[in-house]
């Protein structure tokens, strides 16, 4: 009973993580380009929001697994990022809007987007430097590769992103880089790369909760894993990675950041009480 009890429980608090900011009104406030992690994104929130755009109209919902986020321009510039998959091969889509009101939702304009159904290098999508189209739609057209072009972003205005996960609602990270700045703790930085290769090994980490010890298989596999908060934060760095790890810190979820011994990554979601 007890571990039905753990279970309902991380259940609850990764939907809540991840609902509190399906619909526009609700977006998430992105005051630096600090990395997003999400456990899930299930449903479309309480808000039926429905904006035309160069990716969507008359083909489907705007909004499938939604997440919301917006951000404000304190310093002109450009922007990059890449959305991932927790799960390879998942299909994300992305819009990107520019804010008429700064105050409210209404009436957003479309400014760039993509909603390939090309699976790409672990169902990666974004916007990255190297790439020229404003949007890819729906299907899978030759040249497409999930990803538009770089934005140019105009101090004093708002701009919000909606990511989709199309597949089954399950969750991802953002990565972003740029030199637009968000605010004034914000930090400009340089495209390295617009793709980092997502493992499709699924490691048994057990138990899942637990006080803090976790039990990895296949732990020969990883080079290093980073202990990454719900807001993006590195708390802690494991090296060597042993087949049992211990996570110092308050009951919550957090996510292990796997760097692997042959190039890829690999997250996973943990939670302890």
């Amino acid at each position: 009973m007890k571990k039905i009890s753990l279970l309902l429980s991380f259940c609850y608090i990764s939907l809540f993580l991840s609902a509190q900011n399906q619909d526009c009104i609700t977006a998430q406030h992105l005051l630096t380009k600090d990395s997003i992690f999400v456990n899930a994104n299930l449903g479309n929130g309480n808000v039926v929001d429905d904006y035309n755009t160069m990716c969507s109209e008359g083909t489907f919902s705007l909004e499938w697994s939604s997440s919301w986020y917006y951000f404000d321009v304190y310093q002109s510039g450009t922007m990059t990022f890449v959305a991932t998959p927790n799960l390879p091969n998942e299909d994300l889509d992305f819009f990107l809007f520019k804010a008429v009101d700064s105050t409210n939702c209404d009436g957003l304009e479309s400014y760039i987007c993509n909603t390939s159904s090309c699976i790409t290098n672990g169902g990666q999508t974004g916007m990255s430097s190297s790439d020229n189209d404003t949007y890819e739609d729906p299907n899978c057209n030759e040249g497409e590769n999930a990803f538009s072009k770089e934005g140019n972003f105009e101090v004093g205005t708002r701009y919000y992103l909606l990511v989709n996960n199309f597949s089954n609602g399950g969750g991802y990270s953002i990565s972003f880089c740029g030199t637009a700045l968000f605010s004034e703790e914000d930090v400009m930085c340089s495209e390295t790369s617009n793709t980092t290769e997502i493992s499709e090994d699924q490691f048994t980490i057990s138990p899942n909760p637990s006080h803090g010890e976790f039990f990895i298989e296949e732990f020969q596999k990883i080079q290093e894993i980073e202990v990454v908060n719900i807001h993006g934060m590195v708390l802690q760095k494991i090296t060597p990675v042993g087949p049992s790890i211990e996570i110092n810190h308050a009951a919550g979820i957090y996510y292990l950041k796997m760097a692997l011994k042959d190039g890829k990554t690999a997250i996973k979601s943990v939670l302890i009480f």
